[in-house]
């Protein structure tokens, strides 16, 4: 596993597990809640990390910042119509509100970090939006 630190939020503050093994980033992540747990972060120091977020009804948000300069966020293939065009979520600990078409299922959220944590990529076969940070 190439992830060397596994962060989860409860209640604001986050617990660092270093070199997580598969089940723990599995639990971490089916665990958020959206309401006392609603925060992952898988680093691959120093170069990337992967956060995932919310957790409420089952729905997240997931994004990826490499060398801290690109910022990737998944996008949905199949956003819920039934769904507002814009939700609240807590993510850290924090409300906010986020587009559907950034909203994905657990499962989901578990099929990205798979590869992320095994070999530090992004699942090439899902779709991303893509952004460039200044400093």
């Amino acid at each position: 596993m190439r992830i060397d630190f596994l962060n989860v939020e409860t209640n604001g503050k986050f617990e660092f597990i270093h070199e997580p093994k598969p089940p723990q980033v599995e639990k971490a992540i089916k665990g958020l809640d959206g309401d006392a747990h609603t925060m992952v972060i898988l680093h691959v120091i120093p170069d990337a990390h992967l956060m995932v977020g919310g957790g409420k009804s089952d729905w997240c948000v997931l994004s990826v910042i490499i060398k801290g300069k690109e910022f990737y966020c998944l996008l949905n293939p199949a956003p819920l119509a039934s769904l507002p065009a814009i939700v609240k979520l807590k993510v850290n600990a924090h409300d906010g509100s986020y587009p559907r078409e950034v909203l994905v299922p657990k499962h989901m959220a578990l099929k990205v970090a798979k590869p992320f944590a095994e070999k530090g990529e992004l699942d090439p076969s899902l779709q991303w939006r893509a952004e460039f940070l200044t400093a």
